[in-house]
């Protein structure tokens, strides 16, 4: 993955808020497609830079547990408000990011405080096994860890004082690409839907080719804008090592939930997308699709700016793009029991 001459990384669209980050802390962060290096990088910069966000710990109860047999006995942390108010809170299930090779209970951990304290409500966050682990694909991440978190996380949400009738799943990158394939799920099954709203931050719903072959191909553009342009965290190739370790099935909507033919029964949702990010267009085409199909849909669209952008503590326009997620949030419940 590296260049023994690399060209220099281009910085023409990008916010100068971003820019002086970037020159702050030493140039562009990529990965560099070797896992041994990748991985334990990103969960200790991402920890790290969890820690440096407002802790609100006077205003949460957190706790660590594990779930039932049921969940592979997957770790999981628990955020409750302490200010329970009359009403039952609503329940978020929370998947981390990190391109199903990375990420811990702790990577995100400063964004599951502010969902829980702000929202409010209940939030669980549930690790999974990773694809660099022996045996593991996109299949069992699925089948063995996100659908069966959803029953098993209302069950205890509601020992703890949650509404189940209330369901949110949220997640970044990954995590929102795990959140669309449970509800596609759950979708797919027919009957009521244990998940009520998505909040999809740099929403994953179409395979990085989509652009090259797919219906709305002229709508998806972003791997080929951003792709190759040394945008930080992930490119094209990155991309294509990382997926060929997914065993997925590119023309599948199990996999790919957007490539769906009938999305009508879709809970509403809630959807971040950045400008310099090769997912871009995979929040804006899936918001398109989903209002065309009736179902409320709201989009928070940011410029000048790359993929996972809001876990950057020293950005000023991360901590606005978590207000307005709780916004998201909002917006969901508001339009829960109207469909």
């Amino acid at each position: 993955m590296t260049d023994s001459n690399p060209s220099p990384v281009p910085r023409e669209g990008y916010r100068p808020e971003w820019l002086a980050l970037e020159d702050a802390s030493g140039g562009r962060y990529q990965m560099v497609g070797d896992f041994n290096v990748d991985c334990p990088t990103y969960n200790a910069i991402f920890s790290m830079m969890s820690k440096q966000w407002p802790q609100l710990d006077d205003e949460l109860d957190i706790s660590n547990e594990k779930t039932d047999e049921s969940c592979n006995n997957t770790d999981v942390r628990i955020y409750r408000p302490k200010a329970i108010p009359v009403t039952p809170l609503p329940l978020m299930i929370f998947y981390h990011g990190g391109g199903y090779i990375a990420g811990t209970l702790d990577t995100e951990d400063a964004h599951c405080r502010y969902f829980a304290a702000k929202t409010p409500c209940l939030v669980i966050s549930v690790n999974y096994e990773k694809v660099v682990e022996p045996g593991v694909n996109l299949d069992k991440i699925i089948n063995q860890y996100g659908v069966p978190s959803v029953p098993w996380c209302r069950n205890r949400g509601t020992e703890l004082g949650a509404d189940p009738s209330s369901t949110i799943l949220c997640g970044g990158s990954a995590g929102a690409f795990l959140c669309a394939q449970v509800a596609y799920h759950y979708m797919e099954r027919g009957g009521a839907s244990p998940v009520t709203g998505l909040v999809l931050l740099f929403a994953v719903a179409f395979p990085y080719d989509y652009g090259e072959n797919g219906k709305y191909k002229e709508k998806y553009t972003a791997w080929t804008e951003n792709g190759f342009a040394q945008v930080p965290v992930i490119n094209r190739k990155l991309a294509e090592i990382i997926w060929s370790r997914y065993e997925a099935d590119f023309n599948s909507p199990k996999h790919f939930p957007g490539l769906a033919d009938n999305l009508s029964e879709w809970p509403p949702t809630y959807i971040v997308a950045a400008e310099k990010d090769c997912f871009r267009d995979d929040g804006r085409l899936l918001d398109e699709l989903l209002r065309q199909s009736g179902v409320p849909s709201k989009l928070e669209y940011y410029e000048g700016l790359p993929h996972y952008f809001h876990v950057f503590p020293a950005l000023a326009v991360a901590h606005e793009m978590m207000a307005n997620s709780v916004e998201g949030v909002r917006f969901i419940l508001s339009h829960q029991g109207s469909r």
